[in-house]
């Protein structure tokens, strides 16, 4: 392939997804090497070097002769995510993705995408984890990683990944929403009435507490010869 010195492996493996029409594979599971050949008292060493996925290619084979240089794709290892999908296609039940541990809800639902050929945007869907023996549903956050998720769940039969679209107008996540001014503006008063309000409560507890006091003691106060407790 001819790439240029700023492509970098990640570049790289989407090119070569896209040559293959392999869209719908993770690219979160591949990754480069490069194996090297050094020379020592005559003999050739070769080591093999794993790249970051932000690695240079170019760069790095520029930097030994072509022929001492090999780059090879590999894959790491995964896991199966099944995601309920109905809401791209009616008669679809889900669909069943090979991803890695570090892929990303957003990643996940572009990939869902992707096996329709759609163009839609991946921020007008979300994915909900839905437990279904106590009709428990989440919505999770763009960057949680479902296949992490998925591995904390004591029974997998029981929960499930639902795709559903965001209705139009409403924030992504909760953090999103706004906070009403007249929220705030309680907030804010409540936030100041209330050392008043604990002042005053405290001082009238301490009252109570003295007037109780002495009522205890006033029938013992003619006896000196005893101590009271």
């Amino acid at each position: 392939m001819s790439v240029k010195y700023t492509t970098t492996c990640r570049d790289l493996v989407d090119q070569l997804l896209n040559k293959y029409r392999m869209k719908h594979r993770d690219p979160n599971l591949f990754f480069l090497t490069m194996e090297v050949a050094t020379r020592s008292t005559g003999a050739a060493v070769r080591t093999i070097l794993v790249l970051d996925d932000d690695s240079c290619p170019a760069q790095l084979q520029a930097c030994y002769p072509r022929a001492d240089s090999k780059f090879t794709v590999r894959m790491r290892r995964g896991g199966l995510v099944k995601v309920f999908d109905s809401v791209l296609m009616a008669g679809s039940k889900y669909k069943s993705l090979l991803i890695s541990e570090r892929t990303t809800v957003d990643q996940v639902i572009q990939l869902v995408l992707n096996c329709y050929n759609s163009n839609e945007n991946v921020n007008h869907f979300s994915i909900y984890e839905v437990c279904h023996t106590t009709s428990f549903e989440r919505k999770l956050h763009a960057d949680d990683r479902p296949l992490a998720i998925q591995q904390e769940w004591s029974s997998p039969a029981e929960y499930s990944f639902v795709l559903m679209k965001r209705p139009p107008g409403t924030p992504r996540s909760g953090r999103d929403f706004p906070l009403r001014r007249s929220f705030l503006q309680w907030s804010r008063n409540r936030g100041m009435l209330r050392p008043n309000i604990e002042t005053a409560a405290a001082e009238e507890r301490k009252a109570k507490g003295l007037r109780s006091l002495s009522l205890s003691l006033a029938p013992c106060s003619d006896y000196d010869n005893f101590l009271y407790i």
